[in-house]
């Protein structure tokens, strides 16, 4: 398992909203960042896409965001370097009105 924590900031626009940090282990040592793009599909769900930038290249994923749960679920979809065929699935949730992400990476 990869197990990657990040809480970020995030910036809400006409077209959905955007969400870069720093990406942290659960001991909260900071080891890269991260970049989550997501677009509302209905008013109960988004579509999102992150990057994260960690030592060994860039790791790519999609997931589905549920507004009602906080849950997160999806795919890691590759990346860069050591990640160019990653391929896992990452879960977790959204809290503080979704302004904050707890992620698990599993490749």
């Amino acid at each position: 398992d990869l197990r990657r924590a990040f809480r970020g900031e995030v910036q809400f626009g006409s077209a959905g909203f955007t969400e870069a940090d720093k990406v942290k282990t659960k001991a909260g040592r900071t080891i890269g960042t991260s970049v989550t793009d997501c677009t509302p599909r209905s008013s109960t769900k988004a579509h999102c896409t992150a990057a994260l930038a960690v030592k060994g290249g860039l790791l790519d994923a999609r997931f589905v965001l549920d507004f009602a749960t906080g849950k997160i679920a999806g795919k890691v979809t590759g990346g860069t370097m050591a990640y160019r065929h990653a391929t896992g699935t990452l879960a977790g949730t959204s809290f503080n009105g979704g302004s904050h992400l707890v992620v698990t990476y599993r490749l």
